[in-house]
């Protein structure tokens, strides 16, 4: 075993616990092609909630991804799971 003593994530903690890139960042490397299309497109819409909860532009959403038809093409489903989210959890959300 070896031990680096050296930073290797520096997050931007919100208010509301989010990181600016935390939650999105590790379902970003799912959505790639060698994973099976179902998981892919259950992790684009997690993907596209977790940017807006993170209160990202679609813009930067789509650059970021790598995946800009998947994103577009996913983002109706992304953003009513993100409503479904703020609805079941406004009370966690609004601290």
């Amino acid at each position: 075993m070896k031990h680096v003593n050296r930073g290797i994530y520096i997050g931007e903690y919100l208010p509301d616990g989010f990181t600016r890139s935390g939650a999105a960042h590790g379902v970003r490397w799912v959505i790639a092609p060698p994973v099976n299309l179902s998981t892919r497109l259950r992790m684009t819409w997690r993907l596209i909630a977790y940017e807006l909860l993170a209160r990202q532009s679609l813009c930067s959403m789509v650059k970021r991804s790598g995946h800009g038809l998947q994103m577009l093409l996913n983002f109706p489903v992304g953003l009513a799971l993100y409503f479904y989210w703020r609805l079941k959890f406004r009370r966690e959300l609004s601290r």
